[in-house]
């Protein structure tokens, strides 16, 4: 979002922005995209196969196409909620 507008422009003139601005908009931008990837490796754990409660990072990686690094680093982090029937991750 344009700060001075108050909406989305497009695309966004970097120009308009002071350097505080545009890294204020980076961050806002990183944090979208993380929480979109958390949402999406949540959802793909009630989707991919679970043997013996463990779901493996492949499965996760073909179901969403996130880079696997990403998802490893989301699963570290501690932020993703599993579904009952999944005790853990294997990451190998």
């Amino acid at each position: 979002m344009c700060p001075q507008e108050g909406k989305r422009s497009s695309p966004i003139r970097w120009s308009t922005y002071t350097e505080n601005e545009r890294s204020k908009v980076d961050e806002e931008r990183f944090l979208a995209l993380r929480a979109s990837y958390k949402k999406a490796v949540e959802q793909a754990l009630e989707r991919v196969p679970v043997r013996n409660g463990i779901a493996r990072v492949h499965d996760l990686w073909l179901e969403t196409a996130i880079p696997k690094d990403l998802i490893i680093e989301l699963l570290k982090e501690n932020k993703i909620r599993f579904p009952p029937h999944v005790k853990r991750v294997e990451l190998r």
